[in-house]
């Protein structure tokens, strides 16, 4: 067994560990990227009686400040990790799932990996619509409107969501800074097109696929990196 950290509840914050929707989703993330508790007991703790003490892996909090001073290849480590997310996300089980708090402290990182370690604001509802106009989406510095579909709900938007806000959360920050130059031009439309929502995740998963391949086969040292064009694709 891996080190384990223990985690400490009050009896409030045990209720959101019985959280009937968070079971579900917890059943399909399995062990690939959700925080996994190993065990959990009930003890007194400074006065507080039937305190709930959990048993998780170990991880670390998500430090955007330190992260900036990691190398990029583990910083691109992380934005592809979070991508496979989210693509896992758009495609599971019980529909697409969106991430209503998307902070980075919502997020962990074990043996360079992300996880996310909360569930409670996840949803799997798309919004209902009768025009675009019902599918409006706000963010701080961009708006965005999206297709009412046929079946009267506004289309991907659980996806395009999630794709924003790990735009603006993550890759901003993370894929550009310190790359390697002959990766930056196709970093750049990946970035530029997500900003942008001309794609969807799965085009964006398999643009940062492809910058691994040509990372870790060294072609990217060639300088031969032929940049997609960001028009709309599918999702």
């Amino acid at each position: 067994m891996r080190e384990t950290d223990a985690v400490l509840f009050t009896p409030t914050e045990k209720r959101k560990l019985k959280h009937p929707k968070v079971c579900c989703i917890d059943t399909f993330f399995l062990y690939v990227f959700l925080f996994q508790l190993y065990g959990y007991c009930y003890q007194d703790s400074n006065d507080i009686p039937d305190t709930l003490t959990t048993i998780t892996e170990l991880g670390s909090p998500l430090e955007m400040i330190q992260l900036l001073q990691t190398s990029w290849e583990d910083r691109f480590r992380i934005c592809l990790s979070l991508v496979r997310l989210l693509h896992y996300l758009a495609h599971s089980p019980l529909g697409s799932v969106t991430l209503l708090d998307f902070r980075p402290r919502q997020f962990v990182i074990v043996d360079g990996e992300l996880k996310v370690t909360d569930l409670d604001d996840a949803s799997i509802e798309e919004s209902s619509c009768t025009s675009n106009n019902d599918c409006f989406m706000e963010f701080p510095a961009r708006n965005f409107t999206l297709p009412c579909s046929v079946e009267a709900r506004c289309q991907n938007m659980n996806e395009k969501r999630n794709l924003y806000n790990a735009y603006r959360f993550f890759f901003t920050y993370l894929l550009p800074h310190s790359a390697p130059s002959s990766l930056r031009p196709l970093l750049d439309v990946i970035v530029n097109a997500t900003g942008e929502l001309h794609w969807g995740i799965d085009e964006t998963l398999a643009q940062l696929e492809r910058v691994l391949y040509l990372y870790k086969s060294g072609k990217y040292l060639q300088n031969a990196t032929r940049t997609p064009k960001a028009g709309r694709g599918s999702s």
